[in-house]
């Protein structure tokens, strides 16, 4: 019988920084090869683009900002044994590296014109994205700082874990739907004006802002009860 080796912090920061002086490679391979990168690909027009040096560097960077904070947060959650904190930081990291990487060579591919960035294409990124945070927030440990950065959810530990349970349903559904409906608009060669997309956008939005007066109405109930 097979044993399957469970990822751990370790396995995440050696992969961390192996990714990330990867990424500091094509962000320098860009600079030199590229005037202007996709920050934001529009959906007929140019969008939001910025000179190679600077939005080919915005990826490694954050990248390393997630590191140190995730560093920061096992140094000092460790020492209050939050048990959570192994479940949930390497499937949080790898997740995110997934994303930020497609977004990185994307980016890249968009500013050597070898492919057409399109606004659509960001978003069926971005919503694969979403879906695989929601189904790992209800993992997250008390008063993780990758979180949804709430002031009352660090108030009671029953609050965080109903609210993020929550949140994370609504963040995957968010995903899934914005994903297809961006795909079906692609495929169908909507434009920006069609009832689907308005449908889609505002369901979408909905449903990654309830959290936060869902959050608020489960804080004010146990704070009654206490």
């Amino acid at each position: 019988m097979v044993t399957r080796r469970k990822i751990n912090m370790k396995d995440m920061y050696k992969t961390g920084l192996v990714v990330l002086i990867l990424q500091i490679c094509l962000a320098v391979f860009t600079g030199f090869n590229v005037e202007e990168v996709p920050l934001l690909p529009g959906w007929t027009g140019k969008g939001i683009w910025l000179p190679s040096w600077i939005g080919a560097f915005i990826y490694p960077m954050v990248s390393l900002y997630i590191l140190i904070v995730a560093f920061t947060e096992h140094f000092f959650l460790r020492r209050r044994n939050v048990s959570r904190f192994d479940r949930f930081y390497p499937p949080y990291f790898f997740i995110y590296m997934a994303f930020i990487i497609l977004l990185q060579v994307y980016t890249t591919l968009g500013g050597m014109k070898i492919v057409s960035p399109h606004f659509l294409h960001f978003t069926i990124i971005t919503g694969t994205f979403l879906s695989g945070l929601g189904n790992i927030m209800p993992r997250a440990p008390y008063r993780a700082v990758l979180s949804l950065p709430l002031p009352w959810l660090y108030k009671s530990e029953k609050t965080w874990r109903k609210s993020h349970r929550f949140i994370g349903f609504t963040w995957f559904v968010a995903g899934v739907i914005l994903t297809a409906g961006s795909l079906l608009a692609l495929t169908l060669k909507l434009n920006r004006n069609e009832i689907i997309v308005y449908v889609v956008r505002w369901v979408v939005i909905c449903l990654v802002l309830i959290p936060i007066p869902y959050s608020y109405f489960i804080h004010k109930k146990n704070a009654n009860h206490q």
